[in-house]
């Protein structure tokens, strides 16, 4: 498209054509669930000061991968895409995405080696494979603007992964009364 448009062989036919080919080769896959309930660590304890515990433990979790850089990465992109139309210039931070990427890796992890009360386990077990699938979209993510249909694919899932994983943490909260 890049290529067409710069050479000023861009109508709406062309357009029409170049969409519906991108539409029918992005694909957005099912994330696939790296935890299972069976890899939790469940606590029978559901009582304030457990729940309490376990609240605090997760909001420490996420402000380490916060100042990580976890939750930047549609900024670092939107930069990125913005710079580019501009200049043609790669400017994309990559390696912060990758960063980023990892940073999910490891909150996921992390929080998976943590006690969680029985009555807030699926939500936890969500929150974690939550962060897993975002590692592997904003892994995607940084490759748009080298191989744009593999980055398109990550910024198509990122949008249902971060829904998933934003609505695990409202769950956790409303169960835990937070």
């Amino acid at each position: 498209y890049a290529a067409l448009k710069s050479s000023g062989e861009v109508d709406s036919l062309t357009i029409d054509g170049f969409y519906s080919a991108l539409g029918q080769r992005i694909i957005t896959p099912e994330g696939e669930d790296k935890y299972k309930e069976t890899d939790l660590k469940i606590t029978d304890s559901d009582s304030e000061t457990t729940k309490n515990a376990y609240y605090e433990k997760i909001k420490s979790i996420f402000q380490k991968y916060r100042e990580e850089g976890m939750g930047d990465e549609i900024d670092i992109l939107g930069e990125g895409l913005l710079d580019y139309s501009n200049t043609k210039q790669n400017t994309l931070k990559a390696g912060e995405l990758l960063l980023i990427s990892e940073a999910y890796t490891k909150f996921g992890e992390e929080i998976m080696q943590i006690e969680v009360p029985r009555l807030v386990r699926k939500q936890h077990l969500k929150l974690a494979n939550g962060a897993h699938n975002l590692s592997t979209s904003v892994l995607n993510i940084s490759k748009v603007i080298n191989d744009p249909l593999v980055g398109l694919s990550g910024v198509s899932q990122y949008e249902e992964y971060s829904a998933n994983f934003v609505s695990a943490v409202e769950e956790i909260e409303t169960i835990l009364g937070i």
